[in-house]
C-alpha cells in the first residue's frame, strides 16, 4: 500500500514536472515570438520615423527656400517700386519747374505787352488832347485795343491761378482807362461842341460886320 502510494506520488510528480516544462517552453517559445514581433515592429517604427524625418527635412527645405525666393521677389519688387516712385518723383519735380518757367515767361510776355499797349495808350491819349479833330478816330482805335486787351486777359486768365489776381488788377486799370477815355470822349465832344458854338459865333459876327459896312 505504501508502495503504491509512493508510486502514485512518483508518478504525479514527473506528471507536474513534465507539464511544467512544456507550460515554460510554451511560454519560452511565446516569448521568443512577442520579442521576434517586438524587434520587427521597432525596425518598422524606426523606418517609418526615419521616412517621416527625410520628409520633414524635404519640406523644412521647400519652405526654407520658398520663403528666399518670395523675399528675393519681395525685395526686387521693393527696389522696382523705389526707383518707380523716385523716377515720378523727379519727373514732378521736372514738370513743376517746367511749368513755373512757362508761366514767368508767360507773365512776363504779358507785362511787357500790357506795358507796351498803356505806353501806346498814353501817347495816344496825350495826341488826343492836342488833336481834336482826330478824337473820335483815336477813341475808336483805342477801344478796339482795349477789346483786344480783354480778350487777351481772358485767354491767359486760364492758363493759371497765379495770375488772376494780377488779371483782376488789370482789369481795374483797364476798368478806370475806358472810363477815361469815355470821360476824354465826352470832353472832346463838348470841346466840339463849343467849337461850333464859337464858329457860329464868328459867322455870326462877319455877317454883322457885312451888314454894318453896307
Amino acid at each position: 500500500s505504501n508502495c503504491d502510494h509512493h508510486a502514485e506520488m512518483a508518478q504525479r510528480s514527473s506528471h507536474h514536472a513534465q507539464v511544467t516544462r512544456e507550460l515554460e517552453n510554451q511560454y519560452e517559445h511565446k516569448l521568443a515570438l512577442e520579442m521576434e514581433r517586438y524587434d520587427h515592429l521597432s525596425e518598422e517604427i524606426e523606418s517609418i520615423q526615419q521616412r517621416c524625418e527625410g520628409l520633414l527635412r524635404g519640406q523644412a527645405n521647400d519652405h526654407e527656400m520658398a520663403i528666399r525666393d518670395a523675399d528675393g521677389r519681395t525685395r526686387r519688387l521693393e527696389t522696382e517700386l523705389r526707383q518707380q516712385i523716385e523716377r515720378l518723383h523727379d519727373d514732378s519735380k521736372h514738370n513743376e519747374q517746367m511749368f513755373r518757367e512757362v508761366l514767368d515767361q508767360q507773365e512776363h510776355e504779358y507785362e511787357l505787352e500790357l506795358q507796351q499797349l498803356m505806353a501806346a495808350a498814353q501817347t495816344e491819349l496825350t495826341i488826343e488832347r492836342e488833336n481834336t479833330a482826330e478824337a473820335r478816330g483815336l477813341v475808336q482805335t483805342r477801344n478796339t485795343k482795349i477789346s483786344r486787351l480783354n480778350k487777351r486777359m481772358d485767354e491767359l486768365k486760364t492758363s493759371s491761378h497765379a495770375r488772376n489776381v494780377l488779371l483782376t488788377a488789370e482789369k481795374v486799370r483797364n476798368a478806370k482807362l475806358e472810363a477815361t477815355l469815355k470821360h476824354f470822349k465826352r470832353h472832346m465832344e463838348e470841346r466840339e461842341s463849343t467849337l461850333e458854338d464859337k464858329e457860329l459865333s464868328i459867322l455870326s459876327l462877319h455877317r454883322k460886320k457885312r451888314d454894318s459896312r453896307q
